[in-house]
């Protein structure tokens, strides 16, 4: 506080969570609500705000109070269980897929990794980004490059290698809500529904 006000001094953009707002004297926190079953990166209970009242001596946090609802449920959430992964013999490739949502509706999604680096570099997002480091389809579309990150942003959340413990054997295949992927020496492929997709191999990363 300076002045009697409050001054932002230092502002960092994070994933999710929305800015601090100075309220009077008081400043307001706001948090998005996650729900049992919710993915890391999205919740579903809509978001609740407190406010932080300085007592002369330190931030006293008052109760929290909901600010925006919760997303109805005339779509059925999907269940833990439609969630997953797998990686290839090595283990150098790994996938995970689950459900992202789009206008609260489920919309399954795909996206691999690949520890020795994905080659031919991968784009950047905009000028200053950092390269997109994984492959990603969905059900239906064309494939897309995601993980790149920009100044002032956090590192999104990408593939886990340790949730892909099932392993998708050489000349095998994995389908799920009209993705497909087949495990081959040469490398991985993938594509969905529209034919869209993407190949992976220690020497090449393409999208097609």
């Amino acid at each position: 506080m300076i002045g009697g006000e409050w001054k932002l001094v230092l502002h960092q953009t994070r994933f999710l969570q929305p800015p601090l707002v100075a309220v009077g004297s008081d400043i307001r926190e706001t948090r998005p609500i996650f729900r049992t079953g919710d993915a890391r990166c999205i919740p579903t209970g809509g978001s609740h705000s407190r406010l932080w009242h300085w007592n002369e001596s330190r931030l006293v946090a008052g109760p929290w109070k909901q600010v925006t609802p919760p997303k109805k449920k005339s779509n059925p959430k999907p269940q833990a269980s439609s969630s997953g992964g797998f990686r290839t013999p090595s283990g150098n490739i790994f996938c995970n897929y689950a459900f992202g949502y789009v206008s609260d509706t489920p919309v399954p999604f795909l996206y691999c990794g690949i520890k020795s680096g994905i080659k031919p570099p991968a784009p950047r997002k905009a000028p200053g980004c950092t390269r997109a480091l994984w492959p990603s389809i969905r059900r239906t579309g064309g494939a897309v490059w995601v993980g790149s990150t920009c100044p002032g942003h956090d590192e999104p959340q990408g593939p886990v290698a340790d949730l892909a413990r099932t392993v998708l054997r050489y000349g095998k295949s994995w389908s799920w809500n009209g993705m497909r992927c087949t495990s081959a020496f040469a490398g991985l492929t993938c594509r969905n529904q529209d034919g869209h997709g993407f190949f992976m191999s220690t020497a090449r990363t393409r999208l097609f």
